[in-house]
């Protein structure tokens, strides 16, 4: 089974990447024409599943909360570091146009040691951002690796627990992000970290306990539904709400049919697909940090997609 789940989830992984790449393409002006690379977006989403869901598979494997961290920040940080590094001689080419504004000495620096700006916005009241848009998925991932594995290790390693944890924080970073309410500051946090896209790591654990438990319990299916149900009520949507829930239950069908079926055929389509997904974080860093910076200064987005689709 779980040799059957790292083909799915490679391919999965593929998807999502390309999706993101593509509504990158399009938000950014690249190909204006091709209005359907708007939803590539929801890539994001699919990739917050995936990371629920392989990291159930994988909890067991570590022996203590720093092993997890270590292991997590050997896999996440040196690709970061070393394509941060070579944006250095552009990046600030393309500082404060477009959509490079943010990008200063000090965001751009802080990157490198994958500290969230944002975080310091409640407490100096700054308005400090990423200095690449794409570094705020990252941070959300860092949030719910931190999540899962302190209730995980903290709580006897039992999944009853963690997910009851995992619950609790998604029920209250939805009701803090829908709130007016700042709540003690919590809600500026919430949103500088992006607890509110806890629903879909839930949602991706809750699959992979009704995949792989030898015996399905209640609580597993509701568990799922209900963090499909948070997901649709915390993702804006200004298509409007029946195209949220439709999109979400297609990527949620999506998901669940790639988990079960996915493995299934090995033809070239499928093995493309899955050296795509292996290598998915590192074509997201190097086409949000690397690729489009460099476009932008060098070919503007009128000059190119534009005029030929």
């Amino acid at each position: 089974m779980a040799s059957q789940n790292l083909k799915s989830i490679q391919r999965l992984r593929a998807i999502a990447v390309i999706s993101v790449v593509c509504y990158h393409i399009w938000v950014m002006g690249y190909a204006d024409n091709l209005a359907v690379f708007r939803y590539g977006h929801w890539g994001v989403q699919l990739f917050f599943m995936i990371s629920g869901f392989i990291m159930m598979q994988k909890l067991p494997t570590y022996r203590n909360l720093v092993h997890f961290g270590s292991r997590r920040l050997r896999r996440l940080w040196p690709p970061l570091f070393v394509i941060l590094l070579l944006s250095l001689p552009f990046a600030f080419l393309v500082a404060g146009n477009g959509n490079y504004e943010e990008i200063t000495a000090w965001n751009y620096l802080s990157s490198f040691f994958m500290f969230n700006p944002m975080l310091l916005n409640g407490v100096l009241g700054t308005s400090l951002n990423y200095p690449f848009q794409i570094l705020w998925t990252i941070s959300v991932e860092l949030s719910f690796y931190f999540a899962i594995s302190t209730i995980y290790f903290t709580f006897g390693r039992r999944y009853l627990n963690l997910m009851i944890g995992l619950l609790l924080i998604s029920v209250l970073s939805v009701f803090l992000y829908l709130s007016e309410s700042s709540l003690f500051s919590l809600r500026g946090f919430t949103l500088a970290l992006g607890l509110f896209y806890f629903p879909y790591f839930l949602f991706g654990c809750a699959i992979w306990l009704i995949l792989n438990q030898t015996k399905l319990r209640f609580w597993q299916i509701f568990l799922a539904v209900f963090a499909f149900l948070l997901a649709v009520v915390s993702t804006p949507q200004p298509q409007g709400e029946l195209h949220r829930v439709l999109t979400l239950t297609g990527i949620a069908i999506l998901f669940c049919l790639m988990i079960m079926y996915g493995s299934t055929s090995n033809n070239l389509p499928y093995r493309t697909l899955e050296v795509i997904g292996d290598l998915s974080y590192e074509i997201y860093l190097v086409h949000g940090i690397l690729i489009f910076p460099a476009l932008e200064f060098f070919l503007p987005p009128p000059v190119f997609l534009n005029q030929i689709l």
